[in-house]
């Protein structure tokens, strides 16, 4: 799509009202939570409140386990070149990009990689919906992109705005007045790729739990405060009277002289002594069920074979490989910006349609298992496909061009007549 004043326009309508909750989302992640707002403060008393970021928690932990692992690459016409300039272009990349793409798809529903030339080489920068806001046409593709910033050291605090369109970086101020030249684009396209869950933000780990996780904080604060100063009590006095004076006196010096005909008691909540433990674990409970993860502190039953643990989790497992198709989407775009900037650059021909993009959940493997699986199907499985099935093994393809490496190399020490295989390679590897 070309520039379209309107459309750029109403595109930074729709930002600046979905802003707010994209920032609430945000704050929750980073643990700051309505707590702050609603949590009712009473004076001389104690107001403590609990932070429990179980959001980010549970974020971190999706990425650990979908992306650990590093995303390996196979194609479908075994084009060797091909997956070697992937390869090579992924290691010039931060190592950061693709957790970083997946941890903010997971915090906003949706995030952005905006795929750039830096120094000759082409580089991808990952932004979101509190820094971008993005078109898309029917096929999820983006056909407009506005990214707002604002310039370091610039006390005036401008927003500044980058349109990202087909033919150009178009560069404005927060009033769509032009500071600069149009940037020109070769990608003969949008060099931008989206990251977005099936159910965008209505999927989130923050509007699936972010109210349980609210009152999970309030009950655990008051639960704190009570140990303070019995928050839920108050004082009964009979047969004597007690003015505000009195009161406050009583409040700083925790003394009071009763006389002979008088009493005092306390006047408080006649509730079991587990209550507030059984309702944290209530609602810990439902953070944990509604979120599909498991709370791995808690103690296992005798079996703890990694068979045992996988059925454990498998649901989580489940929700991460559904959240990994919807990564590989972006990266089969990235894919896409990358070949063309190598047909450009390099007059090189690939097509991303023939890469498969291969991610590998970080859990617990039964490696002997698959292994004894592989050998039963020896001559109706490749070796490669076998080898990529296995937890240690990051790519079948060079495991196997290794193995038969080493093979030639030592069928040509024993015709040589060498035997001793610390010898391989040319050098004894004994000393």
């Amino acid at each position: 799509m070309q520039f379209d004043k309107e459309i750029a326009t109403k595109l930074k309508i729709k930002y600046d009202s979905n802003k707010s909750k994209y920032q609430n989302m945000y704050d929750y992640w980073r643990g700051k939570t309505l707590i702050d707002i609603l949590y009712k403060e009473i004076e001389n008393r104690s107001n403590r409140k609990a932070h429990v970021p179980y959001i980010r928690k549970f974020i971190s932990e999706h990425v650990a386990y979908g992306l650990n692992a590093p995303i390996t690459y196979t194609s479908a016409s075994d084009n060797t070149e091909c997956i070697k300039d992937i390869e090579y272009n992924v290691a010039i990349q931060k190592g950061s990009l693709d957790s970083e793409l997946y941890k903010n798809m997971l915090i906003f529903g949706e995030s952005y990689e905006i795929a750039y030339i830096y120094k000759d080489e082409l580089r991808f920068r990952v932004v979101n919906p509190l820094n971008a806001c993005v078109y898309c046409n029917t096929e999820d593709e983006a056909e407009m992109l506005l990214y707002f910033y604002t310039k370091e050291l610039d006390d005036t605090k401008t927003v500044y705005i980058d349109c990202y369109c087909d033919e150009a970086i178009y560069h404005f101020d927060n009033s769509f007045n032009t500071v600069a030249e149009p940037t020109p684009l070769y990608f003969g396209c949008v060099p931008v790729s989206v990251a977005r869950l099936q159910g965008g933000k209505e999927e989130t780990l923050y509007n699936d739990i972010s109210n349980l996780c609210d009152n999970y904080e309030a009950a655990l604060s008051d639960m704190i405060n009570n140990s303070g100063d019995l928050r839920d009590c108050y004082m009964k006095a009979k047969g004597m009277s007690i003015d505000d004076t009195v009161a406050e006196k009583i409040k700083e010096e925790k003394l009071l002289i009763v006389p002979a005909e008088g009493d005092v008691d306390f006047l408080i909540k006649n509730l079991p002594s587990d209550y507030m433990k059984t309702l944290l674990g209530i609602l810990e409970d439902k953070i944990y069920q509604i979120s599909q993860s498991v709370n791995m502190n808690e103690a296992m039953q005798s079996n703890t074979s990694s068979v045992a643990i996988l059925s454990r989790i498998i649901n989580l497992r489940n929700r991460i490989k559904l959240e990994q198709k919807c990564l590989g989407d972006a990266i089969s775009n990235r894919l896409k910006l990358l070949f063309t900037y190598l047909n450009i650059a390099y007059s090189k021909n690939y097509n991303y349609r023939d890469i498969a993009i291969n991610f590998t959940i970080s859990v617990p493997q039964d490696d002997v298992s698959t292994a004894n699986m592989i050998s039963q199907l020896t001559g109706k499985l490749s070796i490669e496909t076998g080898l990529n099935q296995l937890s240690f093994i990051q790519n079948g393809r060079k495991e196997f061009e290794k193995m038969l490496a080493e093979q030639k190399e030592i069928a040509k020490n024993s015709e040589d007549g060498i035997t001793d295989l610390d010898k391989v390679g040319g050098t004894d590897e004994a000393n």
